[in-house]
């Protein structure tokens, strides 16, 4: 099977589930023994929780032949070794191509083509779409005639943040799965035994909208931070008049544009709690104090509020399959 790109460096864990999943869990693998777990599932939630993460191990599960009295593959059977291995045969992990921003009616057809034949193994065949909202109509509707007449024993999980992006017809044909950001002292705990410090977990967990796992990526990739960074000294210029809105938008164009807006969002929202003298121990981004208490001067408060409008619109079409350079240009000519 293939990995998905985003469980490989934001949702992949190994023998265990994430604490805030914990209730999840125990659904699906209580629906799994009273033999009550529905034919197709889906996962919806934001971002960097660890959907994929815990539909793999509800495949591994589910495939395993010595499951253990916690809920969790042994770890040692032929399946699970070969899961281990990404080479199970009756385990299949759909996502977009490398070079593609939409799952296609050809992947869909051939996905279909192999669960059509019997089980390598004799039980169960699981089948896992990650991004599912990326499924072009033709894609959706393709595999609407198999989630309504699955094989015996397949099981399908779809996995999404993007709820809207899933074709009704499809959506009502699965039971609906919800994934929350944890509560802060359940994140703050899980990020300080992964390396994160009193003085980054607020930062970091903001920048993450509260989703553990982005914010420990974020935090091992120095890139981000650098890139943020770089973000706040490019908005002082343009909006100081030191660059044209076109040369701001160039210099964000490889900056991912999720963590670019939320970033932009952070910061207008700093600069509202500091034109509100809000207590200073509110500010998010602390490390970037005095370039925003520059930027303070710049703009009127109610300019402030019509930027954060912006940038809130703007945040509901980064999903969708648009021109990067005009959305970024836009934006840029309305932040002035």
């Amino acid at each position: 099977y293939k990995m998905s790109r985003e469980s490989s460096h934001l949702e992949h864990k190994k023998d265990s589930i994430y604490p805030w999943q914990e209730a999840q869990w125990q659904y699906l693998t209580t629906r799994i023994r009273n033999k009550t777990l529905p034919h197709a599932l889906l996962f919806n939630g934001p971002p960097g929780l660890g959907k994929t993460a815990l539909a793999l191990s509800l495949a591994a599960y589910l495939l395993c032949t010595e499951p253990n009295k916690t809920n969790l593959s042994c770890g040692n059977c032929k399946s699970c070794r070969l899961i281990r291995a990404k080479s199970h045969p009756d385990l299949y992990l759909l996502d977009r191509d490398a070079d593609s921003k939409v799952i296609k009616i050809e992947q869909i057809r051939q996905l279909i083509s192999n669960i059509s034949k019997k089980p390598h193994q004799g039980g169960y065949q699981v089948v896992i779409i990650d991004q599912a909202a990326s499924m072009q109509l033709s894609a959706s509707n393709a595999l609407l005639k198999t989630l309504e007449e699955p094989g015996y024993l397949t099981i399908f999980i779809l996995i999404t943040h993007l709820l809207s992006g899933i074709l009704p017809t499809v959506h009502s044909r699965c039971e609906e799965v919800r994934f929350h950001p944890p509560l802060k002292a359940v994140a703050k705990k899980f990020l300080q035994e992964n390396g994160v410090s009193e003085t980054e977990f607020g930062l970091l967990l903001s920048l993450a909208e509260n989703s553990p796992l982005l914010a420990l990526y974020l935090q091992q990739t120095a890139s981000c931070l650098q890139q943020r960074k770089n973000l706040l000294e490019n908005l002082v210029a343009l909006l100081s008049k030191r660059m044209d809105p076109l040369s701001f938008a160039t210099n964000l164009l490889n900056m991912d544009l999720k963590f670019l807006l939320t970033s932009l969002q952070s910061y207008f929202m700093d600069l509202l709690r500091i034109k509100f003298n809000l207590s200073p121990s509110l500010i998010v981004n602390q490390d970037q104090k005095t370039s925003l208490l520059e930027l303070r001067n710049l703009l009127s408060t109610e300019k402030v509020l019509s930027n954060l409008d912006k940038i809130i619109a703007v945040r509901r079409l980064e999903d969708h399959n648009l021109n990067r350079q005009l959305l970024l240009e836009d934006l840029s000519i309305s932040l002035c």
